[in-house]
């Protein structure tokens, strides 16, 4: 039987637009919890489908299904206790009805796929957000159920961002399922990372390095939760790689920073 992580490693192979969000999202919750199953997810999804068209007698659409979520099922962002770590694991989501808005936006996008609605998830400046094809330009804010409007989204960002931060066509376009997965295993390496738990870090960026083999920041964040650790060795050996091999020289100045802050000769930096 294939290990989770090997699954991952398969699935990211795959070209973006043909990565299996909520298996893979699934996948993410069972690699820190032993008790969760990609099935037991796509079951769970299955019988809110089921529940939706038992409810509606007509064809599903984007406020119906905005409505059957957030008011009929309950779901609503978890404000009390926004940063706890089972806000990113969609199992338990999807058992206390509670999330962030990436995990919330999963619920919209994995029901709307089995409903036949065309819907997409949107890496918004601090807030993701979903939009439908039959929206037109108004999005879904999944924290809250509400239709936001484009004026509506550029009062959101000017909250994330400050005031001098116009909103452009970039800020809505459509996220790949990578980038919506890297943002969601994102969110639970940072809790990690403040609470000091360099275990789910280091499994956090396994996971990140296992979707983007190629992405050289997974290396340099490796080293410094090796530095933070104490072996100091490892950390310095992943400092001095970086400097070698990456061609980026903002992260080869971070590494050399990294490796002459720990008293490493200047004569071994190249």
């Amino acid at each position: 039987m294939a290990s989770i992580i090997d699954e991952l490693s398969e699935l990211a192979r795959l070209p973006d637009a043909d990565l299996p969000l909520e298996r893979m999202a699934a996948l993410v919750s069972a690699d820190h919890q032993a008790k969760t199953t990609a099935d037991d997810v796509s079951q769970a999804f299955n019988r809110l489908a089921a529940s939706f068209e038992d409810h509606f007698s007509v064809r599903a659409d984007p406020f119906r299904l905005t409505r059957f979520i957030h008011e009929l099922e309950g779901f609503k962002g978890n404000a009390e206790n926004y940063y706890a770590p089972e806000n990113s694991y969609i199992d338990r989501v999807l058992a206390t009805r509670r999330g962030i808005p990436i995990s919330l936006a999963l619920v919209h996008l994995c029901l709307a796929e089995r409903l036949g609605l065309k819907a997409w998830g949107i890496n918004f400046p601090g807030h993701v957000l979903v939009g439908y094809e039959a929206l037109d330009a108004a999005v879904i804010d999944p924290f809250s159920g509400r239709q936001l409007s484009h004026a509506d989204c550029q009062t959101l960002l000017k909250q994330n961002l400050g005031p001098r931060h116009p909103l452009t066509d970039q800020h809505l376009e459509a996220a790949s399922p990578r980038a919506l997965l890297l943002r969601l295993i994102e969110n639970l390496k940072q809790h990690f990372w403040r609470k000091r738990d360099w275990n789910a870090v280091e499994r956090s960026l396994r996971l990140q390095r296992t979707l983007t083999p190629s992405a050289p920041q997974w290396s340099l964040q490796t080293a410094s939760v090796k530095e933070m650790r104490g072996d100091l060795e490892a950390a310095q050996q992943i400092y001095r790689s970086i400097i070698e091999t990456t061609s980026d020289q903002e992260l080869k100045a971070a590494a050399m920073k990294r490796l002459t802050a720990m008293g490493a000769s200047k004569s071994t930096l190249h």
